[in-house]
C-alpha cells in the first residue's frame, strides 16, 4: 500500500512547530492511502485531538450506519502529547455503534505519542478489507498483512504476537479482541492494557476486518520553545507533587474515588437501585490489600493513577490492569460483587475479549433487574460464574448474549415499553457511576444537567464538574448551575484537543495551559480563544447529531427512572420542570436553539462558518 497522495487534501501544508501538519488517511477497500493537511487555521481553530477529529469526519459521515464500510474511524493525539508528564492522551473519534452519534473515547498510555512520533497528527480510517488484516505504519509504508491467524485472539495475546513479529520497529499495538470481531455494540479497542471504550469502536474496527494497527517508534517533531518545555514540565511535576488531593490516586489508583462516591451518596449497586453503603463489604482499602498490585504510570507522569493486579486463572498467573473505579462500579459493585479478585478477573476477561466494562455491566444490570420486575425470563440467577457466563455469551453473541450485546438501550425496546423505563442511558450511552440523586435528600442538580445535555450522552469525562460530587458546591442551589457546566463543558472539550490527561494537567490554571500550547506550537492564544476550541467541538457534535434526527429537546432528558424512583424513603428524585429550565439556560449559554442545536449564528460566531450551510432553519 502506497502513500501516494491519492485521497484528496485538505489545505496547504504551513508553518507551526510540535505538530506534524498531516493525517493519515487509509482506505482498506481501495487498498489505498493518502494525506489530509489541515492548515495553520485548523490547527488554531481545532488544536488536535477530539476537535481536529470531529472537524475531519464530520461532512464524510453524516448519517451513514456507523458499522458501514464508509464510515471513519480515527485516531488523534493533540498538539502537547508527548511533550509534558502524563501528556500520552489519545482519542479515537467516528460514529458509536452503541448510540449511533458522533462520539470519541480517551485512552492514555503511549499510543498517541507513537502516532505523533511516527509522523502524523492522526489517522483516519474507512473502507472494509476483504479478510482480516494488521495494517503496519512504518517509516517506508503503509503496509495490510494478512491477521487470520488472529481471529478470536485475545488482546494481550494478539499485541504479544505482534510485537514479536515486528521486533525491529519497536512498535505500539492497537488491537481489537474477539467481542470486536463480533461487532458486539460496546467493543472497545485496547492499546498497551489502555481501553478506548464507552463508544463500541472496537465493533467499528470489527466491522473493517482490521485486528490491529503496528506503528514503529518513532521521532516527535521539533518544539517551538524547547527550554520553556522543560521549564513548564518542572513547574507541572513540582505542582502535582504538591496537590494533596492526588494523593490518594497515587496510594491506591483511581479506585480511591470508591469511599467518597459511597459517602456522598453516588454510588449504587443492582443498576442503580440501591445506593452502597461502605458496612456492605468493600472499600478503597479493601481493593488495594486484598488484590496483589503494583504502581503503573504513563511516562512522566508523578500521579501514578493507575494499578496493575496479578490475579491467577486457573491454574494460570496473569496480569491485568486495574481494579479502576469504573469497573469496580461496573462489573463489581453494580452486580453486587464485592470480592477484589473477582473485580479483577472479571475486568480481566473484558480487557482480554474487548468489551467495555461500563456498558458490560449495565447490560448485564439492566437484564437482572429485568428479570425481577417479570419482564425476561432466565434462570440462571445471579453469581459470578453467571456473571463469566453472560460476558462470554455476549462476546460470541451467543443466546441471550446475542441480546445483550446490543447494549442495554436496544435490548430494552425489543422487550417492551416497560423495559425501557428502567434503562440508565442518555442518548444510548450508559449512565456513568455516579447517582445525581445523591444522600440526605439533596439531588445534585449540575451533574443530572451535564449528564442530561451532554453530546454524547451520560459521559463522565465530558462536563462533570467535580465541586459538586466533591460536595464543595450544593447540588440543590440552581443560580449559576447552567452556566458552571457550560464552561466545564467547553473546558473538557479544549483540554480534550490538546492531548493531555484531565488528571496529570487538569489542576491547573489557563495560563499553564496557554504557555504550554505557545511553547510546543507556537500559536499564542488567549483564554478566550482556547475556550473557544473547546467550545466548537460541542457544536460540531451536536451540529452531527441534529443532522442524524436529534431535532427533538427530548433526547435532553434523564432517564426516566431519576424522576420517579427512590431508593430509599426520602430519597432525592429530580423535578422536570426544573431541569427544563436549567436545560434552556444551558441552551442559552452554548448558543443552541430550544432542541439544544446549534444555530446558524452561533457557528458563524465561532468561526465554523463552512458548517453554516448545514443549517436549514
Amino acid at each position: 500500500m502506497d502513500v501516494d497522495g491519492s485521497i484528496e487534501t485538505v489545505g496547504p501544508q504551513e508553518r507551526i512547530m510540535g505538530v506534524n501538519r498531516r493525517v493519515l488517511h487509509v482506505d482498506l477497500t481501495k487498498g489505498m492511502a493518502g494525506e489530509l493537511h489541515p492548515s495553520q487555521e485548523d490547527y488554531r481553530r481545532f488544536l488536535g485531538g477530539q476537535a481536529l477529529g470531529k472537524h475531519l469526519l464530520l461532512r464524510p459521515n453524516i448519517r451513514l450506519d456507523p458499522l458501514n464500510p464508509n464510515s471513519s474511524l480515527g485516531f488523534f493525539p493533540g498538539p502537547l502529547t508527548g511533550y509534558f508528564p502524563g501528556s500520552g492522551t489519545c482519542v479515537a473519534v467516528g460514529l458509536s455503534p452503541l448510540t449511533d452519534r458522533l462520539g470519541s473515547s480517551i485512552s492514555q498510555g503511549l499510543i498517541g505519542t507513537a502516532i505523533k512520533a511516527a509522523g502524523y497528527d492522526g489517522i483516519i480510517i474507512t473502507g472494509k478489507s476483504d479478510h482480516l488484516s494488521t495494517m503496519v505504519i512504518t517509516r517506508k509504508g503503509i503496509f495490510l498483512d494478512d491477521a487470520s491467524d488472529l481471529a478470536d485472539t485475545p488482546n494481550s495475546v494478539t499485541e504479544e504476537i505482534l510485537k514479536t513479529k515486528h521486533s525491529g520497529l519497536k512498535p505500539a499495538i492497537i488491537s481489537i479482541g474477539p467481542a470486536g470481531e463480533n461487532q458486539v455494540r460496546f467493543a472497545s479497542v485496547q492499546s498497551g492494557g489502555r481501553t478506548f471504550g464507552r463508544q463500541g469502536f472496537g465493533a467499528v474496527m470489527g466491522s473493517k476486518n482490521l485486528k490491529a494497527i503496528v506503528i514503529e517508534k518513532g521521532k516527535l517533531p521539533e518544539v517551538a520553545d524547547q527550554k520553556a518545555v522543560n521549564r513548564i514540565s518542572r513547574e507541572i511535576r513540582e505542582m502535582t507533587r504538591g496537590v494533596n488531593r492526588y494523593t490518594p490516586f497515587t496510594v491506591h489508583g483511581t479506585a480511591s474515588v470508591l469511599d467518597s462516591h459511597a459517602r456522598i451518596g453516588t454510588l449504587d449497586s443492582e443498576y442503580f437501585s440501591h445506593q452502597y453503603s461502605l458496612t456492605e463489604g468493600l472499600s478503597t482499602a479493601d481493593l488495594s490489600q486484598q488484590t496483589e498490585q503494583d504502581h503503573l504510570a504513563c511516562p512522566g507522569c508523578v500521579v501514578c493513577c493507575a494499578r496493575k493486579s496479578n490475579i491467577k486463572l486457573g491454574e494460570q498467573e496473569v496480569t491485568t490492569h486495574g481494579p479502576e473505579y469504573e469497573s469496580t462500579f461496573a462489573i463489581g459493585i453494580n452486580l453486587r460483587v464485592y470480592n477484589p479478585e473477582d473485580i479483577a478477573k472479571l475486568e480481566y476477561l473484558c480487557d482480554e475479549y474487548g468489551l467495555d466494562v461500563l456498558s458490560t455491566g449495565a447490560a448485564i444490570g439492566f437484564l437482572f433487574r429485568a428479570v425481577k420486575e417479570g419482564l425476561v425470563k432466565f434462570d440462571g440467577g445471579v453469581s459470578v460464574e453467571i456473571i463469566k457466563k453472560l460476558i462470554a455469551d455476549i462476546v460470541a453473541r451467543n443466546g441471550l448474549g446475542d441480546q445483550l450485546a446490543e447494549g442495554a438501550s436496544r435490548f430494552a425496546i425489543q422487550v417492551g415499553p416497560e423495559a425501557e423505563q428502567l434503562v440508565m442511558a442518555v442518548k444510548g450511552l450508559d449512565m456513568a457511576a455516579i447517582d445525581p440523586r445523591g444522600k440526605g435528600g439533596i439531588p445534585l442538580y449540575g451533574t443530572a444537567l451535564a449528564f442530561a445535555t451532554g453530546p454524547e450522552g451520560a459521559h463522565h469525562r465530558r462536563s462533570i464538574d467535580s465541586r459538586e460530587t466533591e460536595n464543595m458546591v450544593p447540588g440543590n442551589v440552581l443560580e449559576g448551575k447552567a452556566a458552571a457546566v457550560a464552561r466545564k463543558e467547553q473546558q473538557m472539550a479544549a483540554m480534550n484537543a490538546l492531548g493531555t490527561c484531565s488528571w496529570s494537567f487538569g489542576g491547573f490554571d489557563f495560563e499553564t495551559y496557554l504557555a504550554a500550547i505557545q511553547a510546543v506550537t507556537g500559536l499564542t492564544l488567549t483564554v478566550e480563544e482556547y475556550r473557544q476550541v473547546g467550545h466548537r467541538e460541542v457544536m460540531l457534535t451536536r451540529l452531527f447529531n441534529a443532522l442524524g434526527g436529534e431535532k427533538s429537546s427530548g433526547e435532553n432528558r434523564l432517564p426516566e427512572r431519576l424522576y420517579t424512583e427512590r431508593r430509599f424513603p426520602g430519597d432525592a428524585v429530580f423535578s422536570k420542570e426544573i431541569m427544563a429550565d436549567l436545560i434552556q439556560e444551558f441552551n442559552t449559554e452554548m448558543g443552541l436553539d430550544s432542541a439544544g442545536n446549534p444555530t446558524r449564528q452561533s457557528l458563524i460566531q465561532l468561526d465554523l462558518v463552512e458548517y453554516s450551510d448545514l443549517i436549514h432553519v
